[in-house]
């Protein structure tokens, strides 16, 4: 049987218990924003990459700080991590053009450098990244 509604129909509105309601912040507008731009930013950094090469490339370099922070030199961490540079040719492009954008380093330098001085650049440059956070710590228990 066909029942014909009487003139209500419409979206569907589901309510929201009142014990759910909340008070946006003032500077919610702004908070929005601020995310908005920073995934923005992250969608631009990891242009021209794939999930896969980003995942990689982090897990390497975590390898690498692990590895420096656990007291390793960075001619061993070097030597550590060359196999799997090597491993993983393939994505040394992916690598090169996202190391450049996180270093001043020419893509074309990344491209070009062999498997052992590739991971070494890479090395360096968590190296130089511990050491800036270090200072920035320090800088904070200071103030």
């Amino acid at each position: 049987m066909n029942t014909k509604s009487l003139g209500k129909e419409g979206p569907i509105v589901t309510k929201t218990p009142k014990k759910n309601w909340r008070i946006p912040r003032l500077d919610e507008m702004a908070r929005r924003r601020e995310l908005e731009r920073e995934e923005a930013l992250l969608k631009q950094f990891g242009e021209g990459t794939t999930p896969q090469g980003r995942e990689l490339l982090r897990k390497l370099m975590y390898n690498c700080e692990r590895q420096l922070r656990d007291g390793k030199t960075i001619s061993a961490v070097v030597a550590d991590i060359e196999p799997e540079v090597r491993q993983f040719a393939m994505l040394r492009e992916e690598w090169s053009l996202l190391l450049s954008r996180i270093a001043p380093i020419r893509y074309s330098h990344l491209i070009e450098a062999r498997p052992y001085f590739f991971a070494g650049i890479l090395v360096t440059i968590v190296q130089i990244r511990i050491a800036r956070d270090r200072s920035k710590n320090e800088a904070a228990l200071t103030r």
